[in-house]
């Protein structure tokens, strides 16, 4: 029985060291890419080895929502690209014809991790040696293309607006206090 078994993975070794096509892990085409989003709607650069300009067509059940450019890339057809519910479809790459073809079949999967914005906390702050919040540190959000900007603010005993990390000022608590007394105060910005 060990040397059945030794002498058949030696024969698939040999066999995919050979090139058989039936037993190779993957095809000579290639996809650059196996994801899309919605807004973007180029998968991947199609390639085929030892071929600068491979002439590649699609086969399978999701051919139809699927279209190679002159590129040659992977492209989602736009209804397709933008009204699809399904996460990924399996996608048959052929290179050549007749006995001389290469498929490989490879999975396409709709991206669909959220695409967050970044948000600054407290202005950005942190890079202009500042302290939290300033009107500085809120434009440098902006200028470092910031989506928004978390700040804190504070209403005065007379109901002014400060933007102001702490709820303190000097020793003075801005809620307690008059926004006049308040901008008597010092602070670094």
């Amino acid at each position: 029985m060990m040397k059945h078994l030794k002498f058949c993975i030696l024969a698939l070794a040999g066999a995919c060291l050979l090139g058989c096509p039936s037993l190779r892990a993957q095809g000579s085409v290639r996809l650059s890419n196996h994801t899309f989003t919605p807004g973007h709607k180029i998968i991947g650069k199609v390639t085929v080895a030892d071929n600068e300009k491979p002439k590649v067509k699609l086969a399978g059940v999701s051919a139809r929502l699927f279209s190679i450019d002159k590129n040659p890339q992977l492209v989602a057809r736009k209804a397709f690209a933008e009204n699809d519910t399904a996460s990924w479809h399996y996608v048959v790459l052929v290179s050549g014809s007749g006995k001389g073809a290469t498929t490989d079949t490879v999975r396409v999967v709709k991206d669909e991790f959220l695409q967050n914005p970044a948000m600054a906390h407290r202005g950005a702050w942190k890079q202009t040696s500042a302290t939290a919040n300033p009107v500085g540190a809120l434009q440098y959000a902006i200028k470092l293309g910031c989506a928004g900007s978390e700040f804190d603010g504070h209403m005065s005993a007379d109901s002014v607006l400060f933007v102001f990390h702490d709820h303190v000022i000097q020793g003075k608590t801005i809620e307690e206090t008059a926004a006049a007394e308040l901008a008597l105060r010092q602070i670094k910005s």
